[in-house]
């Protein structure tokens, strides 16, 4: 059984790893209406060029005992979607939802440099569920890339965190 530790969550800013380079994981929205119309809002994704917001999501810290240490994802002071939950879609893509399962938690591996303790940069992460690694998705010859658990390459994650011991949203 898990036990929800509040001193051990925090709200910290997403980035993903590729082609030698960093781009901020944003959430698509229809106000925005950059991506074509591919995308309703609330899925995740990444694009280069850089945006010039990044959103910040709250882990709720769940300690496993032996087991190890997951993760609740929320959305933290984003437009329209504050405190939805990070869920997977049917089709295995990453969006945030008001209905999102509670129960589903997300794993920070290497375990090594997971162990967030206080505010900072924490590099090379991989993010994952109980579908598997989160991978990034090219959509067609766009240069948005989708979040998902079935396609594409296991993605490497940085987090940037900025306040520990926050509770839930």
């Amino acid at each position: 059984m898990a036990s929800f530790d509040q001193s051990r969550s925090f709200i910290a800013t997403i980035s993903a790893q590729f082609k030698g380079s960093e781009a901020p994981i944003i959430v698509t929205s229809k106000r925005d209406n950059v991506y074509g119309g591919l995308a309703s809002e609330g899925w995740l994704g990444t694009t280069s060029p850089k945006p010039t917001s990044s959103p910040m999501f709250w882990f709720g810290c769940h300690d496993y005992g032996a087991a190890g240490v997951m993760y609740e994802i929320r959305a933290y002071k984003i437009q329209d979607f504050e405190g939805c939950g990070l869920d997977i879609s049917t089709n295995g893509y990453l969006g945030l939802y008001s209905n999102a399962s509670s129960s589903l938690h997300w794993t920070l591996t290497p375990s090594d440099r997971a162990r967030i303790t206080q505010p900072g940069r924490y590099a090379g992460l991989q993010l994952g569920s109980n579908q598997g690694p989160v991978r990034a998705r090219l959509w067609q010859l766009d240069s948005f890339m989708y979040l998902n658990v079935t396609e594409g390459t296991p993605q490497p994650f940085n987090l940037e965190v900025k306040t520990m011991g926050i509770p839930r949203p």
